[in-house]
């Protein structure tokens, strides 16, 4: 048998191997959907579950800029989750047109009615960003979340950023719409496992 004959017979036989790795090294996703609903916590307990952002309830006082979290499934039916969030000051936006920009921003649109905010300032919609902790079946999920608010709610994307237990290591993101805060709105997007 010659040698190149067998260098490749030796390279056949690792393919099976080769080939499992990368079946293993592909993540597991999974679809998510339901419902959820924020409600204000004077406790603030996401600056304990989530460490490192600055928070706008405990960092500098401001109401009802903590939450908690019931996450239900498809139907409405099961609660599937609970946790904690919170509105947090990011700093590190680079506007186009200036040198400096930060969460929360509040916005006036030319053409669109302002409504007067709880500050007693008028504006179309805020720009906001957060930080949630949700404890689901098998471990705790942790994301970066921003959105826009306006009169009639919110849109909001919710970037998985990892987790605990079965969730370590987890990435995705979560899309919701509506108003949450004391109310049910929808949820969907996917989360992957490695």
């Amino acid at each position: 048998m010659s040698r190149s004959f067998a260098r490749s017979l030796q390279l056949i036989a690792c393919l099976p191997v080769a080939v499992a790795g990368l079946a293993q090294a592909a993540p597991t996703c999974i679809p998510m959907a339901g419902f959820v609903r924020l409600d204000p916590d004077s406790l603030c307990a996401i600056a304990q579950k989530y460490q490192g952002p600055l928070y706008l309830g405990t960092a500098f006082g401001v109401p009802n800029a903590c939450f908690k979290v019931t996450v239900r499934g498809p139907f409405g039916l099961t609660v599937i989750g609970t946790g904690s969030a919170g509105l947090t000051l990011e700093g590190h936006i680079s506007p186009l047109v200036s040198s400096a920009g930060a969460t929360p921003s509040m916005l006036n649109e030319a053409g669109l009615p302002p409504f007067v905010n709880e500050l007693g300032f008028p504006e179309t919609r805020r720009f906001f960003t957060g930080r949630s902790a949700i404890d689901m079946f098998g471990g705790r999920l942790y994301s970066a979340d921003a959105g826009v608010l306006g009169p009639s709610g919110s849109t909001e994307q919710l970037a998985i950023t990892g987790g605990t237990g079965t969730w370590t290591g987890a990435k995705g993101a979560i899309h919701t719409s509506g108003n949450l805060i004391g109310a049910w709105a929808p949820f969907s997007g996917q989360v992957c496992k490695p």
